[in-house]
């Protein structure tokens, strides 16, 4: 899929930090160009920060780190209480991947 017109250089409005799914891992653009998976009928966790007319802004759960990442909201639903128990049970952990000797584990809660 062609990457939509998309003004990557205006996040949109700030809005409180959620948590949401990408139903069945639907499209997803960043300014590098398209992210979706939609063959795969995974949903993914994604979190949220801004918002603009068509698309909610922000970056998945878990992945390569690409930020703000442009979602559309038809695609994205509210978390359900099993998933916000599974995320709840869960969590991540940045690692250095350069040296084996140097580890730095950052804690990251979404409901901190």
């Amino acid at each position: 899929m062609k990457t939509p017109l998309i003004d990557f250089n205006d996040e949109g409005k700030l809005i409180p930090v959620k948590m949401m799914t990408l139903v069945n891992n639907k499209h997803a653009f960043h300014k590098l160009g398209y992210m979706g998976r939609p063959t795969s009928n995974n949903t993914e966790f994604i979190v949220v920060h801004h918002e603009k007319e068509n698309y909610y802004v922000g970056h998945f759960w878990e992945g390569l780190g690409f930020m703000n990442v442009h979602f559309f909201k038809e695609d994205c639903q509210e978390l359900t209480p099993d998933e916000t128990q599974y995320i709840a049970n869960h969590e991540i952990k940045i690692v250095s991947i350069f040296k084996k000797d140097e580890n730095f584990p950052l804690d990251f809660s979404p409901f901190a």
